[in-house]
């Protein structure tokens, strides 16, 4: 469990300056606990990707072009003076997003010797379900798809948009999509609510090998603990309206609880 809840607390994605640091805790600990349990020949890595999210209060940060123009200075000397040739329209001045760098780790588990990618496992951050922070995840998403890769996505999220299916999403609160490479289109999803606790989860390997199983409730739990964001949290950050009136006071009873138990608790 993570603190004050028996599965996911709901206020780690509310105080948005812990989410990434819980996400790559969270990350770490589950490779550490997969190769604890992966067959010999298979090894669990963390990799990290760089994703480009709007910033509109941030001033922009320099990247290098796609195209650079620079001075020529050897055909400069001698040479006749250029013309600088200008459109026959007036341009509008408009202003551009700004945009940050945002690393985000996910699982590629591989096998030895030769580094064959298997499974990957990605546990999704709120730039990854937003309508304009898709960006790099989207397009490796379709790569994985397409290469017949296992593909496990964990949605710890209250916020954002789902993963997209052709049928309606079981009802739930946080979901886990286990697409197997070998089974497509079809694609195993697990839906729990808020107040139940987190599941484990099969983590499909390459045939004949069995699945690897992620304990999920235990990877959270360690993360929660070890990164000490208990003290940390804002519980006064009303709860999202996503979740149902009878959930959002069922949050309410968990913390007024919490309060009252405290002190006995020192």
């Amino acid at each position: 469990m993570a603190g004050r809840f028996p599965g996911m607390n709901p206020y780690i994605e509310l105080s948005e300056d812990l989410w990434t640091g819980f996400h790559d805790i969270l990350i770490s600990v589950m490779s550490l606990q997969l190769n604890a349990h992966l067959p010999p020949n298979y090894t669990a890595f963390v990799e990290k990707r760089i994703e480009l999210v709007e910033m509109p209060d941030q001033p922009l940060r320099q990247r290098k072009p796609d195209i650079a123009v620079a001075r020529d200075f050897e055909s400069d000397q001698g040479g006749a003076t250029a013309t600088a040739v200008l459109p026959d329209i007036e341009p509008a001045t408009l202003t551009l997003p700004n945009f940050d760098e945002n690393p985000e780790g996910y699982i590629d588990i591989r096998t030895f010797p030769d580094r064959e990618l298997v499974t990957s496992i990605e546990i999704l951050s709120p730039s990854n379900k937003s309508a304009s922070g898709h960006g790099e995840y989207w397009t490796k998403r379709a790569a994985m798809i397409l290469q017949g890769v296992h593909l496990v996505e964990i949605d710890l999220l209250l916020g954002g948009r789902r993963l997209p299916v052709i049928e309606p999403l079981p009802p739930g609160d946080f979901y886990a999509f286990v697409s197997r490479g070998n089974r497509r289109p079809r694609c195993e999803v697990y839906a729990w609510s808020i107040r139940r606790a987190l599941p484990k989860l099969p983590i499909p390997l390459k045939a004949p090998d069995p699945d690897v199983v992620l304990d999920l409730p235990q990877a959270v739990e360690i993360t929660f603990n070890g990164g000490r964001f208990e003290q940390n949290l804002l519980y006064e950050i009303p709860i999202p309206p996503s979740l149902s009136e009878s959930d959002r006071a069922w949050v309410a009873e968990r913390l007024r609880q919490s309060k009252t138990t405290a002190p006995a608790d020192a």
